[in-house]
C-alpha cells in the first residue's frame, strides 16, 4: 500500500500538449540559479521604475481599453496555477475588470461541455459551491483547490451586484479535456496514434484560440483570459512546446496566443505573472525570470505596497534575456523580456509565495472510479480515495519547496 501510495502522490504529471514529470526534489540537479550582475545604478534604476509603475488591477484595465483581450499567463509555465497570490489577484480584480469594460473571463479551469451550467451557476440568485466542484472535477479531477471556487464565487458575487439592464460577467471555458481515459501506461503517453485519439477534439491550445474567436471577437465582447503561461505567449514560439508536439504527431503546432497574435494582431496582449520560471540547472529545476533583478527590487519596495503591472517594452532593461535553459526561443536563440511577453504583473516577491488550498474531501467515494479512469496521464492503479486527495495536496506543496528556495 505504501509503495502505491508513493506512487500516487510523487507522480506529477503536467498536460498542456504533452507530459512530462519534473524532479521536484532535484535529485538530479543542484547548481545555483543564475542570476545576472548589474551595476548599482542600474538596480537603482530598475527599482525606480516599478516605484512608479501602475498598480496591477489598473494596468489590466488600461489594456483592455486598448486590446480586445488580455491574455494573463500565470508562472506555472506549463503546470497548473498552484500560486495562491496569482489566483487572489484575479478574484480581487474582477470588480475593476468589470468596470473597465470587460464581460468575458476565459478560464482554463471549466470544460467547455459544461459551459451552460457555468452560465446558469454564476447569474443564480445563490451561490453553489458543489456545483463548482463538479465543474472542477470534469474539467480535471486533481483540480481540487479552493482558491478556483473563489474565482467562480467572485463573479456570481460580481453579478449579484448588477443592475437589471447590465450584461452579466460570464465564465467562458477555454477547452475541453483531453480524454485521459484512453491512457493506461507510460509508453501511451509518448504514442501519436493514442495521443491524437487523447486529443481528438484538437489541443488545447487550438481549442483555446478557436473558443476566443467563436465567443469574443465575433461577439464584439472584451476579454480577459487566465492561463498557464504557455497558451498566452503571443510573442515567441517556445521550442520545447513545438518539438514535444511533433514528437506527439502534432506538427506546426502553435500556442493560442501566437495563433491568436496572427489573426487579430494587437488586438491581443500578453501578460506575465512574475513566478519562478522553468530551468535545468537549479536543484529545483526553477529559477529566476530575469536573474534576481526583478526579484531584487521588488524586495526592496514597502512590502504593502509591492504590487506592480507594467509593459516590459519599458522596463529599463527590456532587452535582457530570459534567464532559462528551457524557455527558448529555439536551439541557440534566447527570448529577450520584451519578447517574452508584452506586460508584466508582480504581486511581490516569490519567497514569500504561498500555495493553493486543496478542497477537503475532493475526491470521494462516488467520483473515485471516475477520478482513476480520467486521471491527467498513465493508470494511477488501485488508487484509494485518501492517495488521490494526498496526490492533489502533493502537488501544491511540491511548489512550496520551490518559493522556500527564493528565500
Amino acid at each position: 500500500m505504501q509503495q502505491r501510495q508513493t506512487r500516487a502522490i510523487w507522480l506529477i504529471v503536467i498536460v498542456v500538449g504533452f507530459f512530462f514529470i519534473i524532479d521536484p526534489f532535484g535529485f538530479f540537479s543542484g547548481n545555483p540559479m543564475p542570476e545576472y550582475r548589474t551595476s548599482n545604478e542600474k538596480r537603482a534604476e530598475i527599482l525606480t521604475f516599478l516605484t512608479d509603475s501602475a498598480r496591477p488591477d489598473d494596468f489590466v484595465a488600461g489594456l483592455v481599453a486598448n486590446h480586445d483581450v488580455v491574455m494573463i499567463g500565470t508562472s506555472g509555465y506549463r503546470s497548473p496555477q498552484y500560486v495562491r497570490q496569482q489566483v487572489e489577484f484575479l478574484v480581487e480584480s474582477i470588480p475593476t475588470l468589470y468596470d473597465s469594460g470587460v464581460r468575458i473571463l476565459g478560464l482554463e479551469y471549466a470544460a467547455k461541455r459544461d459551459q451552460q451550467r457555468i452560465d446558469t451557476l454564476v447569474t443564480s440568485s445563490g451561490f453553489d459551491e458543489q456545483v463548482v466542484s463538479d465543474i472542477l472535477f470534469d474539467y480535471q479531477v486533481t483540480a481540487g483547490y479552493e482558491e478556483y471556487v473563489d474565482i467562480y464565487r467572485a463573479v456570481w458575487s460580481q453579478n449579484q451586484r448588477l443592475t437589471g439592464d447590465e450584461d452579466p460577467l460570464r465564465i467562458l471555458a477555454l477547452t475541453d479535456p483531453p480524454d485521459y481515459s484512453l491512457i493506461s501506461g507510460t509508453d501511451d503517453v509518448g504514442n501519436p496514434d493514442i495521443m491524437s485519439q487523447v486529443f481528438a477534439g484538437g489541443t488545447p491550445d487550438e481549442q483555446i484560440a478557436q473558443t476566443i474567436m467563436e465567443e469574443v471577437i465575433a461577439s464584439g465582447a472584451k476579454a480577459v483570459t487566465f492561463t498557464a503561461a504557455q497558451h498566452a505567449f503571443t510573442g515567441f514560439e517556445q521550442v520545447t512546446y513545438t518539438r514535444g508536439m511533433a514528437e506527439l504527431g502534432f506538427d506546426n503546432a502553435r500556442t493560442a496566443g501566437n495563433i491568436l497574435r496572427s489573426e487579430l494582431g494587437d488586438r491581443v496582449v500578453t501578460v506575465i505573472m512574475h513566478g519562478p520560471i522553468e530551468d535545468s540547472r537549479p536543484r529545483t529545476r526553477y529559477g529566476y525570470p530575469l536573474g534576481g533583478l526583478i526579484e531584487n527590487a521588488v524586495r526592496e519596495l514597502d512590502a504593502h505596497d509591492n504590487e506592480r503591472g507594467f509593459l516590459t517594452a519599458d522596463f529599463p532593461l527590456a532587452e535582457a534575456p530570459i534567464v532559462s535553459d528551457v524557455v527558448q526561443q529555439s536551439e541557440d536563440d534566447e527570448v529577450l523580456f520584451s519578447e517574452y511577453t508584452d506586460g508584466y504583473i508582480v504581486l511581490g516577491p516569490i519567497a514569500e509565495y504561498e500555495t493553493l488550498t486543496p478542497i477537503p474531501g475532493f475526491i470521494d467515494e462516488a467520483r473515485l472510479a471516475s477520478a482513476i479512469r480520467n486521471f491527467p496521464g498513465p493508470d494511477p492503479g488501485d488508487v484509494s480515495v485518501a492517495d488521490l486527495n494526498d496526490f492533489i495536496a502533493g502537488n501544491a506543496q511540491t511548489m512550496v519547496r520551490v518559493f522556500e528556495t527564493f528565500k
